[in-house]
C-alpha cells in the first residue's frame, strides 16, 4: 500500500476509510511512519531556531561572565572569582530578558515578579542551598527549584560551561535532536492510542446502537488511517500558537463516525479483506 495514497485517501475519502477497516497491519505501519515524519518536521525547525540562540549565549558568556570557579559541597553552594551578589542580565532576539543572579549569602529567593521584573523574562536565581528557575511575563509565571542537597559534591568553572555549550554549537545540537525526536516519538505514539481507543470505545456504543455490525479492532483500524487530518491540523494551530482545545477529538470522530455512516448516492456499505487491499 503506497504512504502517498494513503496519505491523499485518508485525508477525506470516508469509502477508502470503510474498505480498509480490516487492514490493521497496513494502517499501524502508516500511522508510525505517519507520526514520526510529523515529528520530525515539528522537532527540526525548533533545533533550527535554537541554534542561533547558543551561538548568542556563548559570545555572551565569553564576553561578558567573569572567570569563576563554583563548589557545590554538602549541599550548599559557593563561588569564587566574582563579588556576590553578581547579577548577569541579557535581551533575546525577541526581546524578552534573560537574567541569572548569584546570591550565596542567602538561603532566600524573591518574588517572581520582583526578580523577572515587567514583560516577557526568564531567570536563574543561585542562593547558597538551590537554584530558582523564573519564568514570567505574557500572563505565565512559573517557578522551579532545585535543591543542592539533591546534588553530588561537584565543582566547576566559566571554562567547563564554555565546553559544553561549544558541544551544542556543532553536532552535538543535533544528536541531541535526535534524542528528542525519538523521544517525543515514543510519547506521541503512546499517547495517539490511547486516545484513539478511548474514541473507538465510544463509537463502538454507537455502532451497537446504530446496529452497523462494527467490531472493535475496526474501528480501531480505521483511527488509524484517519489520524492524519487532525494531526496536520493540530501541528499547524500549534505552530501558529493557536491550539484549539478538542479539535483533535473532534475531527478524528467526525472521520470515523464518516467512514461508519457515509454512504455514496446508491451505494452499498462494504469491506474488502486486508489481501485483497491496494
Amino acid at each position: 500500500m503506497s504512504f502517498f495514497k494513503t496519505f491523499y485517501r485518508s485525508l477525506f475519502d470516508f469509502t477508502w476509510l470503510r474498505d480498509h477497516k480490516q487492514n490493521t497491519k497496513p494502517a499501524a505501519g502508516y500511522a508510525l511512519l505517519f507520526i514520526f515524519i510529523t515529528t520530525i518536521l515539528y522537532v527540526l525547525p525548533i533545533v533550527r531556531e535554537v541554534k542561533p540562540l547558543i551561538v548568542q549565549l556563548i559570545k555572551t558568556v565569553e564576553e561578558q561572565v567573569p572567570e569563576f570557579t563554583a563548589y557545590v559541597k554538602g549541599g550548599e553552594l559557593s563561588v569564587d572569582g566574582i563579588t556576590v551578589p553578581y547579577t548577569f542580565e541579557t535581551k533575546t532576539e525577541d526581546g524578552a530578558a534573560f537574567k541569572i543572579v548569584v546570591n550565596t549569602e542567602t538561603t532566600t529567593t524573591p518574588e517572581l515578579a520582583t526578580f523577572v521584573g515587567e514583560g516577557p523574562s526568564n531567570g536563574l536565581f543561585f542562593s547558597k542551598t538551590a537554584l530558582t528557575i523564573y519564568q514570567g511575563g505574557d500572563g505565565v509565571d512559573k517557578t522551579q527549584t532545585v535543591s543542592f542537597k539533591d546534588v553530588s559534591d561537584t565543582n566547576f568553572s566559566k571554562a567547563d560551561v564554555m565546553s559544553v555549550l561549544n558541544k551544542f554549537r556543532g553536532a552535538g545540537l543535533y544528536i541531541l535532536a535526535a534524542f528528542v525526536i525519538v523521544f517525543f516519538f515514543v510519547g506521541v505514539v503512546i499517547w495517539k492510542l490511547l486516545q484513539l481507543f478511548v474514541i473507538s470505545l465510544f463509537i463502538l456504543m454507537i455502532s451497537a446502537i446504530a446496529k452497523r455490525g462494527w467490531f472493535l479492532k475496526e474501528i480501531f483500524t480505521v483511527g488509524l488511517f484517519a489520524l492524519t487530518l487532525p494531526t496536520l491540523i493540530n501541528i499547524t494551530l500549534l505552530w501558529l500558537g493557536r491550539p484549539i482545545p478538542f479539535l483533535y477529538t473532534a475531527v478524528s470522530l467526525f472521520l470515523m463516525l464518516g467512514a461508519m455512516f457515509y454512504q455514496e448516492s446508491g451505494g452499498e456499505t462494504k469491506s474488502v479483506e486486508p489481501s485483497s487491499a491496494p
